[in-house]
C-alpha cells in the first residue's frame, strides 16, 4: 500500500511539473487540427459554395474567418476577389429591393412585390415580372399579356433574346385567362416562373433585342420596351436580395 501511494505521489509531481507543457502540446494539437479540418483551400470552397447559393452572409462571415486565421495565404487573395464582388453584388441587390412597391397579405402571410416605375396593364400587349416572398421561401411571377381588336387564341408563349429563346410553359386551361368588352380582347397568363427561368430572364433584360411572341391560331410578336426590361431586372435583383435574407 505505501509503494502504491508512492508511485500516485511521484505521479502526480511529474505531472504538476509538466502541466504546463502539456497544456501547449494539447492547444498546438488542437491548432494543427483544425487548420487540417479548416485549412485555407478548404474556406475557399466553401466561400464559392455561399457564393453560388447567393448566400452573402456566409461569404462575409467565412471571409473575415479567413483573413484572421490565414491572411497570408494564396488562397486568401481569391476569397478577397469573391468577398468585395458579393459586397458589390449584395448592395446592388438592396438598392433593387428598395425601388419595389410591396404589399403584404395578412390572411395568405405573403407579401408581394412589384416595380414601382412600371405596372402590368392586362388591356396591353406586354410582359412583366413580380415577386412573392413568405417566411420560407421566394418566388417569382410572370405575366404575358395580349390586348387587341381580334382573337388570337395564344396556346404557346415565348421570350427571347440574341437568337435565344425559351418557351413559357403553362397550362392552356388552368393558367390562361381572357376576356372581353366593347370589342376589344384580352388574353394573358400569370404563372410562377420555371426552373432556371431567372437566369435567362435576366440576361434578357440586359440585351437590346429583347422580344415576346404570343402565337396561337394568330400570332403576335413585339419588341420589350426599356421600361420593361428595366422592371423585370429590379425584381430579379430584388429576388436575389431576398434569397440571400433568408439563407441560412
Amino acid at each position: 500500500m505505501k509503494k502504491l501511494l508512492l508511485a500516485v505521489l511521484l505521479c502526480g509531481i511529474s505531472f504538476g511539473c509538466g502541466e504546463e507543457a502539456l497544456r501547449k502540446d494539447i492547444t498546438n494539437l488542437e491548432l494543427e487540427l483544425y487548420h487540417c479540418q479548416n485549412g485555407p483551400d478548404k474556406i475557399l470552397r466553401k466561400i464559392n459554395f455561399a457564393m453560388d447559393s447567393v448566400n452573402y452572409r456566409k461569404v462575409r462571415g467565412l471571409y473575415f474567418g479567413m483573413k484572421h486565421d490565414f491572411p497570408e495565404s494564396p488562397e486568401f487573395i481569391e476569397a478577397q476577389k469573391i468577398y468585395n464582388l458579393a459586397i458589390e453584388l449584395e448592395d446592388r441587390n438592396l438598392d433593387a429591393l428598395k425601388n419595389l412597391r410591396s404589399e403584404p397579405d395578412d390572411i395568405s402571410g405573403i407579401t408581394w412585390y412589384y416595380p414601382k416605375s412600371f405596372k402590368h396593364s392586362l388591356i396591353k400587349t406586354l410582359s412583366s415580372l413580380y415577386m412573392g416572398a413568405d417566411e420560407n421561401r421566394t418566388w417569382v411571377r410572370l405575366r404575358m399579356s395580349y390586348g387587341g381588336d381580334n382573337w388570337i387564341f395564344f396556346d404557346k408563349a415565348y421570350l427571347s433574346y440574341d437568337g435565344n429563346t425559351m418557351e413559357v410553359p403553362f397550362d392552356q386551361y388552368g393558367d390562361k385567362k381572357t376576356e372581353n368588352s366593347s370589342g376589344s380582347v384580352w388574353e394573358w397568363i400569370d404563372i410562377s416562373l420555371p426552373t432556371g427561368a431567372p437566369e435567362f430572364l435576366e440576361t434578357l433584360a440586359q440585351s437590346e433585342n429583347a422580344k415576346m411572341r404570343l402565337s396561337g391560331k394568330y400570332s403576335v410578336t413585339r419588341d420589350l420596351s426599356q421600361k420593361e426590361k428595366d422592371a423585370m431586372l429590379e425584381i430579379l435583383q430584388g429576388y436575389q436580395a431576398l434569397k440571400a435574407e433568408k439563407s441560412i
